[in-house]
């Protein structure tokens, strides 16, 4: 079941908060695209790693809700996954909210004229420092793993 619509502003942008219907023991995908994401570093394991800049963004980060997608019966992995997005994270609510993330929804409508439909749309709000994010990352896990590339930062 997709969570009640979320609250928007004048200029139909979602307003953040951290929504009710999104418990604490939900997963949340991030995708991951390579090309803006992942970056070299001689420290880790593979040499290659996630950057940071993968969870920083002023006016949210977008995520997917997996309860709703399951919920819907769609394929989550085949769902998250698109030529551009070849890799996925998986976070648990909680740990995102212990982070100091606000989770929404904010499903994006088959209408909209610069992204894809997705029903199961979600932003976090929030910033990171290097070592909320590494603590962060070190409870994550792949949901689509990209081979080659480190998830726990060194």
């Amino acid at each position: 079941m997709l969570p009640s619509p979320p609250q928007r502003d004048e200029h139909g942008r979602v307003i953040p908060h951290d929504h009710i219907d999104v418990l604490s023991s939900d997963g949340v995908i991030r995708r991951v695209n390579p090309q803006q994401h992942v970056v070299l570093d001689p420290k880790s394991e593979t040499g290659k790693r996630i950057s940071s800049i993968w969870l920083s963004s002023s006016t949210g980060v977008s995520v997917d809700l997996l309860r709703p997608i399951e919920e819907d019966g769609v394929d989550a992995r085949k769902f998250v996954t698109t030529p551009v997005y070849v890799g996925s994270v998986k976070f648990i609510a909680s740990d995102l909210r212990t982070a100091g993330f606000k989770i929404g929804f904010d499903p994006i409508a088959k209408d909209d004229p610069i992204d894809p439909e997705n029903p199961y749309h979600g932003l976090l709000w929030g910033r990171l420092s290097s070592t909320r994010f590494k603590n962060l990352l070190a409870k994550a896990e792949w949901f689509v793993p990209i081979e080659g590339v480190a998830l726990k930062q060194p």
